[in-house]
């Protein structure tokens, strides 16, 4: 379940991706994380399913929500419906907990929110095209939205050619629509689907960026 933790990079900013190299420091730095503009909470849904036959294999949904100064990301279990993990980070330091280990973490270094804006995600796919760390591969359309399908740049792969990411945006805003990943021989298969993207007014509900109670969980430093 390590690639639950990592779930809003992957999904939404894509920087870093199994067989996939680093972007180049004019992609990577192009666009710095950007805050939420004041008043406004964004809410992501996203579907990670994890597959293969050297996988342990997964089904979560997780929910994103980012505030100028704050944010917050809950994981369930989409058979289940039980609470995987949950991470609420803001000015004063970030809280994990999650089940395995039924512990509440915290972390004073980690300060604000852990996640950019939606068009900070979106410029960091587009500067990545235009690096040529991700290149057009086709396009497509999904539900009524014109899409452009993404491959990894052949200068940007590692040493394991086999590895295939392919990467859904919207044609138009960038905004990531899905991401897949498979590794070789299909040991492992990761796949992210955006399901909902949308923008809240923060009045009325700050309540998603507090962390849930845990109340019998043990309780830890750094």
């Amino acid at each position: 379940m390590a690639t639950i933790t990592t779930l809003r990079r992957v999904a939404l900013t894509g920087v870093l991706a199994l067989g996939v190299a680093a972007p180049s420091a004019s992609a990577a730095t192009a666009v710095d994380k950007t805050a939420v503009a004041a008043g406004k909470l964004e809410h992501t849904v996203s579907r990670v399913t994890v597959s293969g036959s050297r996988a342990v294999p997964s089904d979560v949904r997780t929910h994103v929500y980012v505030s100028a100064n704050a944010s917050r990301s809950l994981t369930r279990d989409v058979k289940s419906g039980k609470l995987v993990s949950e991470t609420a980070s803001g000015p004063g330091g970030s809280f994990t907990w999650d089940a395995e280990t039924d512990k509440v973490r915290f972390t004073k270094k980690a300060t604000g929110p852990a996640y950019g804006s939606f068009a900070t995600d979106a410029a960091n796919l587009r500067a990545q095209v235009a690096d040529k760390a991700l290149v057009e591969t086709g396009r497509t359309v999904v539900g009524t939205r014109q899409a452009l399908v993404l491959g990894v740049g052949p200068a940007y792969r590692t040493s394991d050619p086999g590895t295939e990411d392919v990467v859904v945006v919207d044609a138009a805003s960038f905004a990531l629509i899905s991401r897949t990943t498979t590794a070789p021989g299909g040991v492992f298969v990761q796949k992210v689907v955006v399901e909902r993207a949308e923008t809240l007014e923060l009045a009325g509900n700050k309540k998603f960026l507090k962390l849930g109670k845990h109340k019998a969980a043990k309780r830890a430093r750094g």
